[in-house]
């Protein structure tokens, strides 16, 4: 999966004409700071301050790869209809950027990304739409905190 991700964005890359060393860059700068996370976090439990653009924050805990719970959780929907909120999980922010990375080169967005310096994870990423009048927003991930098993 992620070899035809990485081969998309290299056809992105040559077809839209950007210079190879920022799709690089990028990609290389994302790798470093997965590698860094899964290092440090493994597959401990752990919960992070989440907040989308001018959403109120939420807090999202993470008790195992994919198993998560946080103060949206009313709003999931069992099939009654309600709008369901997902909140990611640090693996799943790593996939979204990579997506994103495809996007910008494809002239759709522009994105920006900041990562912690220690544990890896994506501070900060900030979206711009540029075919949308009001197209931008910023994710912004803090206080993680690890927990005890």
């Amino acid at each position: 999966m992620r070899i035809a991700i990485l081969f998309i964005l290299g056809f992105l890359l040559a077809s839209c004409g950007a210079p190879e060393d920022e799709l690089e860059d990028r990609l290389g700068e994302l790798v470093l700071a997965k590698n860094r996370w899964l290092e440090y976090a493994g597959d401990r439990p752990y919960s992070y301050t989440l907040q989308r653009g001018q959403s109120p924050p939420c807090t999202v805990v993470v008790t195992e790869p994919g198993l998560l719970r946080s103060d949206w959780m009313d709003y999931r929907s069992e099939g009654d209809g309600r709008t369901c909120r997902v909140d990611p999980t640090m693996r799943e922010l790593f996939e979204f950027v990579l997506e994103m990375t495809g996007e910008q080169l494809a002239g759709n967005i522009a994105m920006d990304v900041e990562y912690d310096e220690k544990l890896g994870y994506p501070r900060r990423i900030f979206l711009e739409d540029l075919h949308a009048i009001d197209g931008s927003g910023a994710i912004v991930i803090s206080d993680v905190v690890f927990e005890d098993r």
